[in-house]
């Protein structure tokens, strides 16, 4: 078989199609790791992780009653999954990069835990 046939039989593949080429559909975080991979992986653990430490809080609350500081807690947690989902999908920017890195230099929440 010759190149040609070669050529033939197995057209190259439209570069937006190929990762890492700079086409196609291309998240904020895309340029972060080397690896896409890798990124969406931690991203999957940290969503599992948020899952998992929203359904412990709210069966805890469920079993003893839930107070004012577990239901904040539970929301803060629910909007930083949602919050990741949304950085997934391409739908937010990367804090530190344009509008978005203002913004959250001009929220001021409190930290978790208060002396």
């Amino acid at each position: 078989m010759s190149m040609g046939d070669a050529d033939a039989k197995f057209p190259a593949a439209p570069a937006e199609t190929v990762p890492g080429t700079g086409g196609g559909h291309q998240t904020p975080t895309g340029g972060l790791l080397g690896n896409p991979y890798v990124l969406e992986e931690s991203f999957s653990r940290l969503d599992h992780a948020l899952t998992e430490i929203i359904s412990k809080i709210q069966g805890e609350g469920k079993s003893v009653g839930a107070d004012s500081n577990e239901d904040a807690l539970v929301r803060k947690f629910l909007s930083w999954r949602d919050e990741l989902t949304q950085i997934r999908h391409g739908q937010k920017g990367v804090a530190g990069k344009g509008s978005d890195a203002h913004a959250a230099s001009k929220q001021q929440e409190g930290g978790l835990f208060t002396d």
